[in-house]
């Protein structure tokens, strides 16, 4: 009979602690979050949050402390505003804030409350200097010391920042030794959809994979749905760098792509990426370069435009050196030769949507092999 009044008895004082627990202000310590990339996107503003403590009565006793305090929107993300609200997520305990003593000691840890992760996510998609109130809070269950934790909390401080999901990749680099420019789009479960162009005069090509801990596999597609290169290496932050092999004619190349903010990134959204996950989950097909060609009429006449365009070339560079021994026939011939070679050039222009990687490739060497062969000259 003792041991249960005394269970009562301190059941009572543990309830009247915690009544005159009333809420209070306290100031934030550093505003500043650390880590993933909410931590560049949100900050806590400058201003006091209300701390407040709370125990419900249930089976087993919960005791919350709740902090409301303001965010900051630091930048404005157009991939983020133009994403769909349901489709922004979060990684596990995407913002905490620590409660500090009167000496800066940590007390306790709080997190962003769940139902604040769709304030959170409204707020990303606005202006630059908006300011949204959220809750961070910590529920604990039968524990006696959460009233001396809340006494303790004179301040706050911004913790530790996850990743918000999409994430967009927006690089610029190199396959092999021809300038792209690529956008990259990963969402939570890993899946990453994109796509990329020649600064040389290709076609958007698409990219669909998924990310395997620090590498990304990504395969390659023409907005018609033809299977045309394999992207394999390491996806981080501050680049995109492996092995890129082309279908069509069969080689690898070294890629490297870094972060761009001179470029707008790619817009991909109108192509077909169920399609494409359909056909490499399920039809998977080795393409040979004959088949390659006989699955697509445009490819036979490509080839026997970019071989008559690169005879070209190479006829036009053979007149110059001639005409550079003192031949005056042989300017003549080779300024001819040059009007017909632009005149392909345009024709070939007109045909980049038929274009594969391969395709592309060439039609960059023998335009290169023309500059060159110039600027030697």
């Amino acid at each position: 009979m003792k041991k249960l009044s005394m269970m009562i008895m301190a059941a009572c004082l543990l309830l009247l602690a915690s009544c005159s627990l009333k809420p209070k202000s306290i100031a934030p310590a550093s505003t500043k979050f650390d880590g993933g990339k909410l931590a560049t996107l949100v900050e806590l503003v400058g201003t006091e949050g209300e701390l407040s403590f709370e125990e419900t009565e249930a089976a087993v006793p919960a005791q919350i402390i709740r902090l409301k305090a303001k965010l900051k929107l630091n930048e404005e993300t157009a991939y983020l505003q133009t994403t769909e609200l349901k489709e922004i997520e979060f990684s596990y305990e995407p913002l905490k804030v620590t409660l500090q003593d009167a000496e800066g000691k940590e007390v306790k840890d709080l997190e962003l409350s769940k139902d604040d992760y769709k304030k959170l996510a409204k707020h990303l998609q606005g202006k630059k200097g908006e300011e949204v109130e959220v809750t961070f809070e910590a529920t604990y269950h039968n524990s006696e010391e959460a009233p001396k934790w809340f006494k303790q909390s004179v301040a706050f401080a911004a913790g530790d920042a996850g990743d918000v999901y999409p994430i967009v990749y927006n690089m610029d680099g190199e396959i092999g030794k021809y300038p792209i420019h690529a956008t990259l789009i990963e969402q939570k479960d890993g899946m990453i959809r994109g796509a990329y162009y020649y600064k040389k005069g290709s076609t958007i090509l698409y990219l669909m994979g998924e990310r395997n801990g620090k590498y990304a596999e990504l395969y390659e597609y023409t907005y018609e749905g033809r299977h045309t290169g394999y992207w394999a290496g390491v996806l981080t932050e501050a680049e995109y760098s492996g092995s890129f092999e082309a279908v069509v004619p069969g080689k690898s190349y070294f890629f490297q792509i870094t972060p761009t903010t001179e470029l707008e990134t790619v817009k991909f959204f109108d192509a077909d990426f169920d399609r494409f996950f359909y056909q490499r989950m399920y039809e998977p097909v080795v393409v040979t370069e004959g088949d390659f060609e006989d699955t697509d009429d445009a490819g036979g006449n490509l080839d026997a435009l970019l071989d008559k365009y690169e005879k070209y070339v190479d006829d036009y560079i053979t007149l110059m050196k001639k005409a550079q021994n003192g031949n005056a026939s042989a300017m003549v011939e080779a300024v001819e030769l040059l009007e017909d070679a632009q005149e392909l050039a345009e024709e070939l222009e007109k045909e980049q949507g038929n274009m594969s990687v391969a395709d592309a490739k060439r039609m960059a060497e023998i335009n290169e092999k023309m500059i060159t062969a110039a600027q030697n000259m």
